[in-house]
């Protein structure tokens, strides 16, 4: 079934042909809106933020670490409607109410064939659970890993080269425990290497101060 986005200016303004098919609205660059959620959690060891390990049969950035959850809103929806990726990607049943919202994160990329013209609604999302307790979408996601954030902040602030993350990979219909050193050529978008290190160089010193209560926040 075609999906189907509403289409903005860049300025967020409803804007001609005011809905478009998805391949059509990458090919010919119009801007849309996606969701995107980072599920943290606290550990006496230090506190998390979770990885998704893109499928390697994904179309764009396959076998590479991403956004917790993400994914497009369609024609006719609103910012939190997006929550059903974090059901559908990870198995976390959320009540939106417990979503943060950090506010828009603008995304222009321009690629041969695909353009990405995104206005992203970025959340968080405390959790307790452990990733033993997520139920991943196969079809999606090859593994979840769990990066310690103040390790994360030395990674995209080039402070270090890697870090070792705990995780669990796929193997067959199963998720098996596993460890995987990252480093920031392992992440989505990683050709446009300075901005994607910009940006979650962001998300982690938020992530860090939404976890010690610092409110408000934004992107």
């Amino acid at each position: 079934m075609a999906e189907y986005f509403d289409i903005f200016d860049a300025n967020l303004s409803p804007a001609a042909p005011f809905r478009e098919e998805r391949t059509q609205a990458h090919q010919k660059g119009l801007w849309h809106q996606t969701f995107d959620c980072w599920v943290v959690r606290r550990d006496p060891s230090g506190d998390k933020i979770v990885l998704q390990l893109r499928s390697a049969l994904k179309d764009n950035h396959p076998n590479t670490l991403d956004i917790s959850a993400s994914g497009h809103l369609l024609s006719g929806e609103q910012p939190l409607d997006g929550v059903r990726e974090v059901e559908e990607e990870l198995g976390l049943m959320v009540d939106p109410k417990d979503l943060l919202y950090l506010g828009i994160n603008k995304e222009a990329v321009d690629r041969a064939g695909y353009c990405v013209r995104h206005f992203s609604h970025t959340y968080f999302y405390e959790t307790k659970c452990l990733l033993a307790d997520y139920k991943p979408q196969q079809s999606e996601v090859d593994g979840l890993f769990e990066l310690d954030i103040a390790e994360g902040l030395k990674l995209f602030s080039g402070e270090i080269t890697s870090v070792e993350a705990t995780g669990v990979i796929r193997e067959g219909a199963d998720y098996k425990p596993a460890k995987r050193r990252i480093t920031t050529a392992d992440m989505a978008a990683a050709e446009d290497r300075c901005e994607i290190t910009k940006y979650y160089l962001k998300i982690f010193v938020l992530a860090g101060l939404y976890l010690k209560g610092h409110r408000p926040l934004a992107i």
